[in-house]
């Protein structure tokens, strides 16, 4: 190939606007973003056997805080992949962010080994059984539906999968289990009214017809007696926010590229009565009130406050433990919940119809369940976790 001394010339000024460019921005970022000072802060005060994985996902999220115009660019590269009508989009956590044929954001899960999984659930069930405590593992959905074509052509999804593997073995271990996701997609509805078309989180309304489906089959199985008229629609006032929720997803790719999510509150309309005690970080904080006061985190819904608010955290978020006390129900049961994030609505909505409800989450609680179970004494443990958290080791406990 002939050389082009002209070409040449412009691809050296490029290499070198590109050194300027990050040598400009390590400078901007050592001497003058606080985003370093809280790096060094948060990570190198840490002594323990986790400083490489916490200094790692420390940087990552200093780096990924502190580029200048950051939201900018992912709106640009977001409208640029509109304009192609792209429905693949590069992302390097996911490796791939997927535009569905219901204009969805998803990503795809691999094929996952579960044999650590099901050693997880059996000892736990063991212990429980020892223990005289009823146990039941259930698998929630994840926006890819099963047997539904809705990615790309030739793209792989193992989610499912993995899930359905998973129930065979507990199947096979005589562990008791519900496999929500047939009745959930068996409803009828839209596949934008089962989840966020930016988040990988299930709707509020759809979470609130999965408790009703969750609560009739504990009904059914275990004779909980709960009163599944107080989950009929008719129970609840439904508010919508029109444009108001940028997902976990479409903050990945833009809006210019997800659009928005309208988030719609869902809130009992009759008289309810909670004593809600939350625990982080080895300390107890407590809320009193109604449903409103008690269960919702009102900062979530600030029609003030930015579009990439996670709306979906209203209904109490993410703790080590949550305990929520019905006082309007004297004489119900007591449930004791494993759960990852799709379990936020869950919990609150099934905290209607029972006495007290407690849930932990393992990625940050660090005890054993057996022992927390021993001592709470509760009428069921319930395990609840999307397909997404298969094969993660996500049901390990000390």
């Amino acid at each position: 190939m002939k050389w082009d001394m002209h070409q040449a010339g412009w691809e050296k000024v490029a290499a070198i606007m590109a050194l300027l460019f990050v040598f400009s921005f390590t400078l901007y970022f050592v001497f003058f973003d606080q985003w370093f000072v809280q790096f060094y802060g948060d990570v190198f005060a840490q002594n323990n056997e986790n400083f490489i994985e916490n200094a790692t996902r420390e940087f990552e999220e200093a780096i990924q805080e502190s580029v200048p115009w950051r939201l900018d660019m992912i709106e640009i590269h977001g409208l640029l992949q509109r304009w192609q009508d792209k429905r693949v989009v590069p992302d390097v956590n996911y490796g791939s962010l997927f535009k569905t044929s219901d204009k969805q954001i998803a990503f795809t899960t691999p094929y996952m080994e579960i044999e650590s999984d099901l050693k997880a659930l059996e000892k736990i069930h063991t212990e429980l059984q020892a223990l005289n405590l009823p146990f039941v593992y259930v698998q929630a959905p994840y926006k890819l539906e099963p047997g539904k074509q809705q990615l790309p052509y030739n793209i792989q999804e193992y989610g499912n999968d993995n899930a359905d593997r998973l129930l065979k073995g507990l199947q096979e271990l005589n562990i008791d289990n519900y496999d929500l996701r047939e009745d959930f997609f068996n409803q009828g509805w839209t596949a934008n009214e089962l989840f966020y078309k930016t988040d990988h989180h299930w709707t509020i309304p759809s979470a609130l017809m999965a408790t009703s489906l969750l609560v009739e089959f504990l009904n059914q199985d275990y004779a909980l007696k709960i009163d599944e008229a107080i989950f009929e629609t008719n129970q609840f006032h439904f508010e919508e926010f029109p444009d108001f929720f940028l997902g976990s997803l479409g903050k990945r790719v833009g809006e210019q590229y997800s659009g928005l999510d309208s988030f719609t509150l869902v809130t009992p309309s009759f008289t309810t009565e909670y004593t809600v005690s939350i625990y982080n970080y080895g300390s107890w904080q407590e809320k009193q009130g109604d449903f409103s006061e008690a269960i919702l985190v009102h900062e979530y819904l600030d029609s003030e406050a930015p579009k990439e608010t996670n709306r979906y955290a209203a209904y109490n978020g993410d703790h080590e433990i949550i305990r929520i006390k019905n006082h309007t129900i004297t004489e119900g049961k007591k449930i004791l919940m494993i759960k990852d994030s799709y379990g936020l609505p869950i919990y609150s909505f099934l905290s209607l119809g029972v006495s007290e409800i407690t849930a932990l989450d393992l990625r940050l609680f660090n005890g054993s369940v057996a022992d927390y179970a021993k001592e709470y004494n509760p009428d069921l443990v319930l395990y609840i976790f999307n397909t997404d958290a298969v094969g993660r080791g996500s049901f390990e406990s000390d």
